[in-house]
C-alpha cells in the first residue's frame, strides 16, 4: 500500500474513494475508477466498483457496522466510510479496522465509522497481478 491523496474535493464531488483504491491497489490514481462521475448514481455505484475490480481478481463488499464501536474483527486492508471532521461523508485506507491512511490532504481519519468496505478474492490460487507502482 502507498499513499495517494484525493485532487477532487467536496461531498458529492470529492475522489477519496479513488484515492483510496489506487492506494490500497499501488496504482496511480488516474488508473482507479472515480465514483463521483454524475453517470454513476448511488443504487449502482458498487457494481461499477466490482467491474473495475474484477480483472485484478477482487471484488469489494460494504458492511454496514451500525453501532458498533469493535471494527478490528475485520482483518486486512480496507475503506472506511464515514462523516470525516469537516462533517462530510468521506472514504479513508483502513487496515484491521483501523484508519492508516487520509487521503484527504489535511485529513485527520473519520468522526466515525458508518461502514467498512472490504475486498474479496475470487481465486486466489489463479490471480496474478503485476505491480506497476510508478
Amino acid at each position: 500500500m502507498y499513499q495517494v491523496l484525493q485532487d477532487k474535493f467536496g461531498e458529492g464531488n470529492g475522489n477519496c474513494f479513488q484515492a483510496c483504491l489506487a492506494s490500497i491497489l499501488e496504482r496511480p490514481l488516474k488508473d482507479c475508477i472515480d465514483i463521483s462521475y454524475a453517470d454513476i448514481d448511488d443504487k449502482h455505484w458498487i457494481s461499477y466498483v466490482n467491474d473495475f475490480l474484477a480483472p485484478f481478481g477482487l471484488f469489494f463488499v460494504p458492511v454496514d457496522i451500525g453501532k458498533s464501536e469493535d471494527t478490528t474483527k475485520f482483518k486486512g486492508y480496507q475503506i472506511l466510510i464515514g462523516k470525516s471532521e469537516r462533517g462530510i461523508q468521506h472514504a479513508v485506507v483502513g487496515k484491521n479496522g483501523k484508519c492508516i491512511h487520509d487521503p484527504f490532504p489535511e485529513g485527520n481519519g473519520l468522526k466515525r465509522i458508518s461502514h467498512i468496505g472490504i475486498f474479496g478474492v475470487f481465486n486466489p490460487v489463479t490471480v496474478k497481478v503485476e505491480n506497476t507502482k510508478e
